[in-house]
């Protein structure tokens, strides 16, 4: 599978990677299965969260042994300094390591949102970083890109997380182009819909964007094989059939 940087954080990463969320709601053989196949496909982007369930605790002893070949992104959603650095605490008993390659400060909801994280948790981050439990520092956000555009002129993150699909874009108008600017990775969420549009067609589209790796949940083999196939061709050009499909997939789910 093909590499990319992930902005200036010095990880190279699979362009392809895997949302862990689903893996909380199963059974960890299944779980481990997911993971495994995602492994020996290339994958090597693995993003999960204190919020999703036991998905932590589940990937923790699906890459035990592979820790050095992958990177691993958590996130906290506390909003106090001390809820986060007790969040980190965790997560790194959880996922079985001593370091987390990216940790984010998790759904920013609005500016006064912002306000809120980017002052105690943010502060826990920096002094986790400093004492090298995490590496790099991330925020996410499902809502308004433009919140993360705020946070992203408040302080220097090495990466981002937010939506964005064939039919979602509106990262693209500022949020995208800051990032190339800064230099900041680009990690995308929710980049089938949770399913409901074509996996390696709206894949291919964003992998033609300005992103570092999207992350695709997966509840199934089968689906871990069909997000990860688009991340092997050594083409991504889009056809103009395929532009065409896009353009009625927009159509059919503008609103």
């Amino acid at each position: 599978m093909n590499k990319r940087p992930l902005g200036s954080t010095g990880i190279e990463v699979s362009p392809v990677g895997l949302g862990s969320a689903q893996l909380g709601s199963s059974e960890y053989d299944h779980a481990k299965q997911i993971v495994f196949r995602a492994l020996d496909l290339g994958v090597n982007y693995f993003d999960t969260a204190q919020g999703y369930w036991d998905s932590e605790i589940k990937l923790g002893k699906a890459l035990k042994g592979q820790r050095e070949g992958v990177h691993i992104s958590s996130k906290t959603g506390s909003k106090t300094k001390e809820g986060a650095a007790q969040h980190i605490r965790e997560s790194l008993e959880k996922l079985q390591t001593d370091y987390i390659d990216n940790y984010h400060l998790h759904a920013l909801y609005d500016m006064d949102d912002m306000e809120v994280r980017l002052g105690g948790p943010l502060e826990a981050l920096v002094e986790a970083r400093e004492q090298g439990m995490i590496r790099n520092i991330g925020v996410t956000s499902h809502t308004d890109p433009s919140v993360l555009v705020a946070a992203l002129k408040r302080f220097d993150f090495d990466t981002f997380l937010v939506p964005m699909n064939i039919v979602e874009r509106e990262p693209l108008a500022e949020l995208i182009p800051l990032a190339v600017e800064k230099n900041v990775g680009a990690t995308i969420m929710k980049p089938i819909a949770t399913g409901l549009l074509p996996a390696p067609l709206t894949l291919k589209w964003l992998l033609n964007q300005s992103i570092s790796v999207a992350c695709p949940g997966a509840t199934t083999v089968d689906e871990v094989d069909q997000n990860s196939r688009v991340a092997h061709l050594d083409d991504i050009t889009l056809t103009a059939a395929e532009e065409a499909e896009i353009a009625d997939w927009v159509s059919k789910l503008a609103t």
